[in-house]
């Protein structure tokens, strides 16, 4: 078979992304074709759902595989931008000399490569971006004083990526989730920063979508008003107490015992 070689030139491997509506610029290139073929189309991969929001129901059939979850504009393009989902995103860029995904095309191919990927020995330049979404789920509806109940017992949550609880994605995560009280004169309280092994995870519903979260919600947060900031971020920094990027959204909140 002939060796297309190929190169993601955008988005750089560990680029960061903060908020829903951020787009995502791809760019790929062609470099060499040995030998020297026709027409190649081309094709996007993520190993996340791509659409913003809700996924497709994983109970419905839809996978989470790297063959499955196409990015690109149908046909096929060297460079578009579109936005993306929370999490941490495998990307492989792919071509080959055949249109068609079927059985009998895929044994008709005669030249094709791939570029990107999981970092791994023998992958000479892999492609993870990590898409930061902040957004708080499970939550009740305001009262009159604008402000959400929120019972300890249920905790706190916010949306995560679909294959949170995969080993595999879990290999290439580099998003954590932080969240921070305050009370309404501007007082910090209490800011929980769990490991990723302290998070719990719940499925998608047909009230939430995938989600991580912290129940109870610990005794150093006082029953009280606060405004609760959820911060999704990259890079910790200890010493400044920051991340290096992330997305954050707050909400008016009233702890309950």
């Amino acid at each position: 078979m002939g060796l297309v070689t190929m190169s993601i030139a955008e988005p750089a491997h560990d680029s960061r992304v903060a908020g829903r509506t951020q787009q995502v610029h791809f760019r790929g290139r062609i470099d060499a074709v040995d030998p020297a073929a026709g027409q190649l189309w081309t094709r996007w991969y993520s190993s996340l759902p791509a659409a913003p929001g809700i996924p497709p129901d994983p109970r419905s059939g839809t996978t989470v595989d790297l063959d499955k979850v196409a990015i690109s504009p149908p046909g096929g393009a060297l460079a578009f931008d579109r936005t993306l989902w929370i999490g941490s995103h495998t990307i492989t860029f792919t071509a080959k000399d055949v249109r068609g995904d079927d059985k009998a095309a895929l044994t008709a191919v005669q030249h094709a490569g791939a570029a990107g990927g999981t970092p791994a020995p023998g992958v000479p330049a892999p492609c993870v971006i990590h898409v930061l979404i902040a957004e708080p789920v499970r939550l009740s509806s305001a009262g009159a004083d604008n402000r959400r109940p929120l019972a300890r017992a249920a905790g706190v949550w916010a949306e995560a990526p679909v294959a949170w609880p995969d080993p595999a994605y879990q290999a290439v995560n580099r998003i954590e989730y932080r969240w921070v009280f305050t009370t309404p004169s501007g007082t910090e309280v209490a800011a929980l920063r769990p490991l990723t092994s302290g998070l719990q995870f719940a499925a998608r519903s047909d009230t939430h979508p995938p989600c991580v979260g912290i129940a109870p919600i610990p005794a150093t947060v006082p029953a009280g008003a606060y405004n609760l900031t959820l911060q999704v971020g990259f890079g910790w920094n200890e010493t400044s107490r920051t991340y290096t990027n992330h997305d954050e959204k707050t909400v008016s909140v009233t702890v309950t015992n």
